[in-house]
């Protein structure tokens, strides 16, 4: 995932998934703020998916991950139907 050219982001875990958006728990602080894009990659049974996103809340957990919770900005059809057959599959 990156944020901006050349601002790669940590690896990050799924927490949850859902065709409006994701959240991911990060081991480390992320530089990242409530209101800015990013592409993130998901890992998909046929491929990768890749998609812009937007910041919508960060915490820090009780466990000391960093957990940002992402809106997609705008899914194409063809990436909207292999994310839900994912998520149908899953």
């Amino acid at each position: 995932m990156t944020i901006a050219p050349e601002r790669p982001m940590p690896a990050a875990t799924t927490i949850d998934l859902s065709l409006s958006g994701m959240l991911l728990a990060f081991h480390e602080p992320v530089a990242l703020h409530p209101g800015e894009s990013a592409i993130v990659t998901v890992a998909l049974d046929d491929g990768r998916l890749h998609a812009r996103v937007t910041a919508s809340r960060i915490e820090r957990g009780d466990d000391f991950r960093t957990y940002v919770a992402f809106t997609f900005d705008a899914l194409g059809d063809e990436e909207r139907v292999r994310l839900e057959h994912f998520l149908t599959d899953a």
